[in-house]
């Protein structure tokens, strides 16, 4: 029986994403690639880790970007006008 203390495994971040207001053709992207419709009111909850780079896109332009950090480990961004 191996009695080597195991490392814990590090916890993985969870990010929701909330529409406040903003409309036209909104849509979330994790890094190039399309996740999902992000129009007015929706929440999108995620799980994801640190670094990961996700990409709000306004009628075909890139409109905010936001990075996930290590803490906390539920992160919220809101999406306002």
């Amino acid at each position: 029986l191996d009695k080597t203390p195991q490392k814990p495994q590090p916890q993985q971040p969870q990010a929701s994403f909330r529409n406040n207001g903003v409309l036209g053709n909104v849509e979330l992207f994790y890094e190039e690639t399309r996740w999902d419709d992000f129009s007015n009111g929706k929440v999108l909850n995620v799980n994801t880790f640190e670094g990961h780079v996700w990409n709000v896109r306004v009628n075909n332009k890139l409109a905010y970007t936001w990075v996930i950090s290590a803490q906390p480990l539920m992160q919220n961004y809101e999406l306002t006008p």
